[in-house]
């Protein structure tokens, strides 16, 4: 039998609004469709036969018909991979959905509603391979789309799956097709290719075969840092005179990374600055030395620390002085004031009193859980305090 390669990849929601980044939503619709390009190339340098796509391949169930025809050119320009989709709650297979009404070129192969399956070794690939799967008619499943008492053939074949869902256990559940770990487990599939979850996982033993989420290629915002991922699988069968045994094989398997920007956090402390130019330096050379990418990458800098008592931090300037060298960036303010508030608080004045009653409210804040009215509550005592210091600027609320 030959080494059989798979490669595994979800959630790429292409044509995103990228609402919240207005100025650099064209950018990142780009880079998506770059990711996908980068995928199917890899799939030509690496002789790659299955492709299995676990869902939300685009974000909405009726994709601009520009973007759909591009997808397709790319999956057309590997015409040696069998590309199998399974519809997901963001891109459900709706009766006018493209995965029901748009001539895909000949090795795409779409799953929408009913559990089907394909044999490759019938089609001109001829692998003794069957990929199984279904997918979303709605946006949410609260019952498992795969059937019960679901089992493969016992007939000598590499038997796949690929769905999109939630991975349950027990009397857990979930709205995004409950895909339960027992019942994957007696089903007799090789490997279970999973989308829904944008985290890459280790590969779950799950009886005779695994189960794994590949994670979305491509971050799409700050719940979703880093360098991602797709997987690579080999399944290798020891040569026998007859039918492989499916239950003797060898599975390489690894993640890989096509690069892509990024999103990332960064925590700069900002103790001791004086002026915003100077804090502005110190990020520009942490981002840096951090990743060559870093110009290309969208940043959030969250600024920890106590700055110079006369310092008042303000977003607007440190972007005016970074936005030149940077794609996108973010700036949270989560800086602590320098001054010893015991002893300010204990003043007989009017600064006196404001300290008091601020730091009260940070305190009261702070004992309720609430961490976003701390923040708040720290940020204003910390504007007072430089009003005080006459260093407020007329923007530095931004």
């Amino acid at each position: 039998m030959p080494l059989i390669r798979v490669l595994h990849t979800a959630d790429l929601h292409l044509g995103s609004s990228f609402s919240s980044f207005p100025g650099q939503a064209a950018g990142l619709q780009a880079d998506q469709l770059e990711m996908l390009a980068r995928l199917t190339k890899f799939c030509a340098e690496r002789q790659i036969q299955v492709l299995l796509i676990a869902g939300d391949l685009f974000d909405q169930p009726l994709p601009p018909t520009k973007l759909v025809n591009t997808v397709a050119s790319l999956f057309a320009s590997i015409p040696e991979t069998e590309i199998f989709i399974a519809a997901g709650n963001h891109d459900p297979a709706f009766i006018d959905s493209p995965y029901r009404t748009f001539t895909w070129p000949a090795n795409v192969h779409c799953f929408t509603d009913t559990l089907s399956f394909v044999d490759l070794s019938s089609m001109p690939i001829s692998l003794p391979v069957r990929v199984y799967g279904t997918g979303f008619t709605a946006t949410a499943a609260a019952y498992p789309l795969l059937p019960e008492g679901f089992s493969v053939a016992a007939d000598h074949r590499l038997n796949l799956l690929v769905l999109h869902g939630e991975l349950v256990s027990g009397a857990q559940n979930s709205d995004y097709n409950p895909v339960k770990r027992d019942q994957l487990a007696a089903t007799g599939l090789n490997y279970t290719a999973l989308g829904h979850r944008h985290a890459a996982t280790a590969l779950l033993p799950l009886g005779a075969g695994y189960a794994a989420y590949s994670g979305c290629p491509l971050g799409r915002g700050f719940d979703e840092t880093g360098v991602k991922s797709a997987r690579y699988l080999e399944f290798n069968f020891p040569d026998i005179v007859n039918a492989p045994d499916p239950t003797a094989y060898q599975l390489e398997s690894e993640l890989i990374q096509f690069g892509g920007r990024r999103f990332v956090e960064h925590i700069i402390d900002s103790s001791g600055c004086e002026t915003n130019q100077e804090l502005a330096e110190i990020i520009l050379n942490q981002l840096k030395a951090a990743e060559n990418s870093w110009q290309r990458d969208c940043h959030r800098i969250i600024l920890r620390g106590s700055p110079d008592e006369g310092l008042s931090i303000e977003p607007f300037l440190l972007r005016q002085y970074l936005d030149d060298h940077l794609f996108y960036l973010e700036i949270i303010d989560q800086t602590e004031p320098s001054l010893d508030l015991r002893v300010l608080s204990a003043e007989n004045n009017l600064r006196g009193t404001f300290v008091r009653l601020a730091a009260e409210r940070v305190r009261q804040a702070e004992m309720a859980g609430e961490p976003g009215e701390a923040a708040l509550a720290k940020r204003a005592l910390q504007l007072g305090l430089a009003a005080y210091a006459g260093e407020v600027k007329p923007n530095a609320n931004r």
